[in-house]
């Protein structure tokens, strides 16, 4: 866990608190800040009566309106600490992985989300075939950072299985030869961004679809037990 020295809850009612009742009612449905799940346009729309993009209107009139609030300026030193926290991580981190670190109790981390959101500092980047969800402080050092597990996917063979030690170890040397500067104690949640390698049950490495990362069936997971404690095959 990371810890953090300011209440989620508590900071973003008093930013919240700015706001007239309805676009707070809309944003708390929309981020899940009131207890319940994060809610769709369409949900919330409905239960106004009103249509999904006039709910979105709202949403992003409400945003740009604590931007400009008081309470805003004075919520500076938890931005900056989320952005520290961040940076301390290698500027880019796995949006779940970060608000599972940071957040603590789900409702918490859905306020989390809302102050990323929020802050000028913070860029999402969504899902795509390579990446998870992600957030980032630093674009450029992002793309290297991107650039960095292209090469390691990409000298990665299907039946490739490597220990933790060893596929962290080819990570830092792809980051380093782009003159990156990542912390090593920073690798084992960065690594997580990753959506074409991951560990297998045993704590090996390798691609995703590989059978010895995600086992099809019980013929594969005892081959990789045997493996792992070397008995004969």
């Amino acid at each position: 866990m990371l810890k953090i020295n300011f209440r989620p809850k508590q900071k973003t009612k008093a930013i919240l608190s700015y706001l007239d009742k309805k676009p707070r009612d809309v944003l708390e449905q929309r981020f899940g800040l009131s207890g319940d799940s994060p809610k769709t346009l369409e949900a919330i729309g409905q239960g106004y009566g009103i249509t999904r993009e006039r709910v979105r209107q709202i949403e992003e009139d409400a945003l740009r309106r604590l931007h400009k609030s008081e309470a805003f300026a004075e919520s500076q030193e938890v931005f900056d600490e989320l952005k520290e926290k961040i940076d301390m991580l290698g500027s880019v981190v796995h949006e779940k992985e970060f608000l599972n670190n940071v957040g603590g109790e789900s409702s918490a981390k859905n306020h989390i989300k809302f102050l990323l959101v929020l802050g000028d500092d913070f860029n999402h980047l969504r899902e795509d075939d390579e990446f998870h969800h992600r957030w980032t402080i630093d674009q450029n050092k992002t793309e290297k950072i991107h650039e960095a597990f292209r090469r390691l996917h990409k000298e990665l063979s299907p039946d490739d299985l490597l220990p933790e030690k060893e596929i962290f170890s080819r990570f830092l040397n792809h980051i380093k030869n782009l003159a990156v500067n990542i912390d090593r104690d920073a690798v084992p949640i960065l690594i997580k961004i990753s959506r074409i390698i991951a560990p297998n049950a045993l704590g090996e490495w390798g691609h995703i679809y590989s059978p010895n990362i995600r086992p099809r069936g019980v013929r594969d997971l005892a081959f990789l037990t045997m493996r792992k404690h070397g008995s004969p095959m």
